[in-house]
């Protein structure tokens, strides 16, 4: 729960409590807390999150096997749900908790309509069931309810109020806060795999690697969340200080006959009587520890990425082979994580598939995952068209490049080589009608020209109106 809280910006209750962990006194403990609110403004633990999670950066394309009707009610239920937009909040929060958990499903509204959903689920609101003598093995998930009751005074028994969801190839049922199974709740859901006759559980899990004892990936990731926490208390402190940042006036003397309440701001003046005498004591200090501390965390724990503090900060003017060679741990770290989306995508395609035959039954939404395969957008190096256009060039002369391919990464909103096809087809349709157009505009402009002497007598000599010594003859 923490860590969805620190990566949407959240977590002052836990900052609160962190200082008065630190601070002993409650009265210096209450000033730094007033700037809690203030000072998150610093957020290393989702810029290194975003950084880190580039698999779906350029949208995938997708293809499935059963002809073109096939692929489009397929790709036409993935917009529906907002497939890519998931795919990249499921990166991200993957690269963040380790572990994480992806579920379709069908709402039906309360006009009857049928609504397909994909949920991203992370570790506050999910638990594994293990298999009793394989602790590697999940059998089923547990998924929080959050169920809200009605108003009006209608009220459920403790015993009767779901909390969890358990969800197994086979069943479903519903269980209390504290894990009772509420019996009334049971039922087979029936979503079988079309083409084996399996039963298939909603909700698939991806994890950082292989699976592991417990499915739980340990304290991995803490250091992220030590980082923000340690970045967050710095700016609350630079921020006090900041505040607190002033020269103190100190007065002696006899001040019994000097005005009362007066201002003390450095653009009011202060009267005092004569005899008094007023000293002023520097009560600031450097803030620069603060924030150089801020940026020594924020360097070491992007470090531990495989990221420098020039490519957290955007430091510099780089040309794009220097950018890509400092980006290239982010790459490596990208070609690694795609083997492990590409084993669950295909994983959820036949869930889709399979809840899809089952609640969306009878709509135009429901597909068959055979042959389903994936092509990763590769993300492209910051050149100009030109030098794009060039390598084209080269690379479709040797035949590893083609026009479509082309015109579809130039083009991101060309879904299919059909697309590509008929927008390439446009654009010669284009260029042909203006060069007819300038065709026909350089022969009228070429009719009013007078005729050229020498080109007459050519066009004379082809006629045979002329011999070749009458034109020596007139030269």
């Amino acid at each position: 729960v923490l860590r969805d809280e620190l990566y949407r910006d959240g977590g002052c209750a836990h900052m609160c409590m962190v200082i008065d962990q630190v601070f002993i006194d409650d009265e210096v403990a209450k000033r730094r807390k007033k700037w809690v609110e203030h000072a998150r403004f610093n957020n290393p633990l989702k810029r290194i999150v975003n950084e880190l999670s580039t698999v779906y950066q350029r949208e995938a394309r997708r293809y499935v096997d059963g002809g073109d009707a096939n692929l489009a009610t397929y790709r036409e239920l993935m917009s529906d749900v907002g497939f890519d937009e998931s795919m990249l909040e499921a990166s991200r929060m993957l690269t963040l908790h380790r572990a994480i958990l992806v579920g379709f499903r069908v709402a039906v509204r309360a006009d009857g309509t049928r609504e397909p959903i994909l949920d991203v689920l992370t570790p506050s609101v999910f638990r594994p069931v293990l298999d009793p003598v394989d602790n590697k093995h999940v059998v089923g998930w547990l998924i929080k309810a959050g169920c809200r009751l009605a108003g009006g005074g209608l009220s459920l028994p403790s015993d009767q109020i779901p909390a969890w969801v358990l969800w197994t190839p086979h069943e479903v049922m519903q269980l209390t806060a504290d894990f009772t199974p509420i019996v009334d709740s049971y039922k087979e859901h029936g979503i079988v795999d079309p083409v084996t006759g399996n039963g298939v559980a909603p909700y698939v899990a991806v994890t950082v690697g292989p699976p592991r004892a417990g499915f739980w990936c340990g304290d991995e990731g803490e250091d992220l969340v030590a980082a923000r926490i340690a970045v967050w208390v710095a700016n609350v402190f630079m921020l006090k200080e900041t505040k607190s940042a002033t020269k103190q006036t100190t007065i002696s003397g006899d001040v019994t006959t000097a005005a009362r309440n007066q201002s003390m701001d450095t653009e009011v003046p202060s009267h005092f009587p004569e005899g008094v005498t007023a000293s002023t004591v520097d009560m600031s200090m450097d803030t620069r520890v603060f924030t150089d501390a801020a940026n020594h965390i924020l360097e070491r724990v992007g470090n531990g990425y495989g990221m420098s503090l020039g490519a957290l900060t955007h430091q510099g003017v780089q040309s794009a082979d220097a950018r890509e060679i400092i980006l290239e741990p982010l790459r490596a770290l990208r070609r690694k994580q795609i083997k492990f989306f590409r084993r669950f995508e295909a994983r959820l395609a036949v869930v889709m598939a399979a809840v899809a035959a089952k609640d969306l039954a009878g709509t135009d939404r429901v597909f068959s995952a055979d042959g389903w395969r994936i092509d990763f957008g590769e993300i492209q190096a910051l050149t100009p068209k030109k030098q794009r256009m060039e390598e084209f060039i080269q690379a479709q002369q040797i035949g590893v490049d083609n026009v479509l391919a082309f015109a579809m990464r130039e083009n991101p909103d060309l879904k299919s080589t059909g697309e590509a096809r008929v927008w390439i087809a446009k654009n010669i349709a284009i260029r042909t009608d203006f060069v007819e157009m300038m065709q026909e505009f350089m022969r009228i402009s070429g009719a009013n020209r007078a005729p050229d002497p020498v080109l007459q007598q050519l066009e004379d000599f082809n006629d045979g109106t002329i011999s070749a010594n009458e034109i020596g003859r007139a030269h």
